[in-house]
């Protein structure tokens, strides 16, 4: 899995990620409740067209 995730000003994230639709899959499931003392309000995934990224990195 390949993509990025970064906390946005907002107290949101953004997350864009790209594989498998398995793996896709399991991250979303992850991010319905995320990590711990997080406060998850709710996940919204859409479809996009595939841009090969390097590596998944988070800032």
């Amino acid at each position: 899995m390949t993509g990025y995730a970064v906390n946005m000003p907002d107290g949101s994230v953004d997350v864009l990620a790209c594989g498998s639709s398995n793996s896709l899959d399991a991250l979303e499931a992850w991010l319905q409740h995320g990590p711990p003392h997080a406060r998850v309000d709710s996940v919204r995934r859409e479809d996009c067209a595939f841009e090969p990224l390097p590596s998944f990195t988070t800032g």
